[in-house]
């Protein structure tokens, strides 16, 4: 009785030390199995489309100097009032008209420079917006002939982009998909699954005019100034991955 529950015992012991062995074994398996790499296309994808602006900009205003401060001040704001009045005969709303620089400021004599005397100087800069951009060179020049001194940053832009973004976003997603299908045909796979999506840059600009212009004072401007807002770039960049099946 004593040697068979020897044996017994060790039977045991040497089922427990194989249970041992060979469970980390086949979790190793499972591990290995899980961590295997995924075979992917990873492609980028641009698309872009181009539309007319219905949104345009411009900041315009007066440079007005006297040696007494009250002159510079009072021929500033006598013009800024004609240029306002000029401006909503030209279609521009009173909540479009809206000042966003005034500056007084004393200019010293410098003779070398070829200031000859002390002044002052008062400017006050309005900026425009309408949502008919092909009137912007009429009231530019409606401006100027009430009497600004001052035309800057004139800008086009688009005021509803969503649906521009939305058109071009499917098309750099077409080019994309398009571009995965050709790689997988000439490596004899198929495509699988979206695995990941990443939209990349794709930034809009609106148009802004370089070119300021600057009338002397009491100078004139005459004529069409034959600004034109062309059409504005809306692009789209994505980077797409997809399993291969």
């Amino acid at each position: 009785m004593r040697k068979t529950s020897i044996w017994i015992g060790l039977g045991v012991l040497a089922i427990g030390i194989a249970s041992l062995t060979l469970g980390p074994m086949a979790i190793a398996q499972d591990t290995d199995a899980d961590d295997a790499p995924r075979r992917m296309i990873s492609v980028s994808g641009t698309g872009s489309i181009r539309v007319k602006p219905d949104l345009a900009t411009a900041v315009l205003g007066v440079t007005k100097s006297s040696p007494k401060l009250p002159d510079a001040k009072n021929a500033a704001d006598n013009a800024t009032a004609q240029i306002k009045n000029a401006l909503k005969k030209a279609g521009i709303a009173e909540q479009d008209i809206q000042t966003v620089q005034y500056n007084i400021y004393r200019v010293q004599a410098n003779p070398q420079a070829g200031i000859r005397e002390s002044s002052w100087k008062v400017v006050h800069m309005l900026g425009i917006r309408t949502k008919k951009p092909d009137t912007i060179a009429g009231v530019v020049d409606a401006a100027v002939a009430a009497g600004a001194t001052d035309v800057q940053n004139i800008g086009f832009s688009v005021d509803q982009l969503a649906p521009h973004r939305a058109k071009s976003r499917e098309l750099a997603v077409a080019a994309a998909r398009e571009k995965a299908l050709h790689l997988a045909s000439l490596l004899k796979v198929n495509v699988g699954e979206v695995i990941s999506v990443t939209e990349m840059g794709g930034d809009y600009y609106p148009v802004q005019m370089a070119a300021n212009m600057r009338m002397d004072m009491g100078g004139g401007f005459g004529g069409d100034s034959g600004i034109t807002g062309g059409q504005i770039e809306v692009p789209s960049n994505v980077q797409v991955v997809f399993g291969i099946r």
